[in-house]
């Protein structure tokens, strides 16, 4: 969370001018780093599902892998540094540590307390709140320096991350078909096929947009830039939950049908491609027409798809048919839209 927090400085100067670098953060960055490591290793030894286990997995270390889970994405100690080493932006730097400390705390909470979901979900309310918001509240009070080509980098590296995500739950659901009763087979290949497909697709059409160049023109619409992405990353996540369901689906264990199993990978599909020409509709400030015919062929794609599952057509096709609506994007780009978002850029 802190990289959009540091993204949504949005009343900073909209100046282009090179900003601070503060050095005195060198040593935190290391250990957190450091946290980030044995944090990872700590996962290989949990009782937790995760991509690989130890044989030898235990919940002695769980409490304190809970406690350190929310702690090594916040960290609150960059913000008190700044409050010390920075104090013009003191004031900012302190409203971070309450509400990002207040919200951690919260999160904690919610984790040990073991609630019924429903009540679990509203809890989320009044914390998403404070995490959204606390930005804003800081910011108002002295805007902090970032920089937006690093910025847009690491929400870019974010997003390969999350498809990394898709691609990997794509490989172990595959391994689970190819290592059954049936071993492989046409429709296992089609799932394999489709997920990577889908990752390429989603990570050309994500990166043909040169996200920095709007943020350092207009420094005041990071705030959109920063939570539209939050979309971006649960779509993909999303996409990724739902392959694994079509996984499910091939060995018989989904307890849905093949159009709501289509349906669980289109569905996040459609949000990701609509948010990311909303991101760029709303960092650009345009409203190309040329990007309406591109979603149109990419919601006809999408319908086909939905439609040709109702129809009782084996779902690893239907899965297959929805690589093409990324193709979309990419193949539009690749021949008009460069230069589209050329022109664009000359009018920022």
């Amino acid at each position: 969370m802190t990289t959009i927090r540091l993204s949504a400085s949005a009343s900073a100067s909209t100046s282009s001018a090179p900003l601070p670098r503060y050095h005195f953060l060198d040593w935190v960055r290391i250990l957190a780093f450091f946290l980030l490591i044995l944090y990872h290793v700590g996962m290989y030894y949990v009782t937790w599902g995760w991509h690989v286990k130890s044989p030898y997995a235990s919940d002695a270390l769980e409490p304190y892998m809970m406690l350190s889970a929310p702690w090594r994405l916040s960290l609150l100690f960059l913000w008190r540094q700044v409050m010390r080493e920075d104090p013009p932006r003191a004031p900012a730097a302190r409203t971070y540590i309450v509400t990002i400390g207040i919200a951690q705390v919260g999160w904690v909470a919610l984790a040990l307390a073991d609630l019924p979901i429903g009540t679990t979900v509203l809890l989320f309310i009044p914390l998403y709140a404070l995490e959204l918001g606390g930005p804003r509240l800081a910011e108002r009070k002295a805007a902090t320096p970032w920089h937006p080509h690093h910025i847009a980098e690491r929400y870019g590296l974010m997003v390969i991350i999350t498809l990394g995500e898709v691609i990997l739950g794509t490989v172990f659901a595959v391994n689970a078909l190819v290592h059954g009763e049936a071993g492989w087979t046409v429709d296992a290949g089609l799932l394999a096929f489709a997920g990577v497909g889908l990752a390429f697709g989603c990570w050309w059409a994500y990166f043909v947009i040169p996200w920095a160049e709007p943020l350092a023109r207009h420094r005041e619409r990071g705030w959109w830039f920063g939570w539209g992405h939050l979309v971006v990353f649960a779509a993909l996540a999303a996409m990724g939950a739902g392959l694994h369901v079509a996984a499910f689906s091939l060995e018989g264990e989904a307890e849905i049908g093949t159009t709501a199993t289509v349906l669980s990978v289109t569905i996040p599909l459609a949000i990701y491609i609509a948010t990311t020409y909303g991101l760029y509709s709303v960092l650009m400030r345009e409203r190309d027409p040329f990007h309406l015919a591109l979603l149109a062929g990419t919601a006809a794609i999408l319908v086909l798809t939905v439609a040709l599952a109702t129809a009782g057509v084996d779902m690893a096709i239907c899965l297959v048919v929805l690589t093409l609506a990324p193709a979309v994007t990419v193949v539009g780009y690749e021949t008009v839209g460069h230069r589209h978002i050329t022109d664009a850029l000359e009018r920022l």
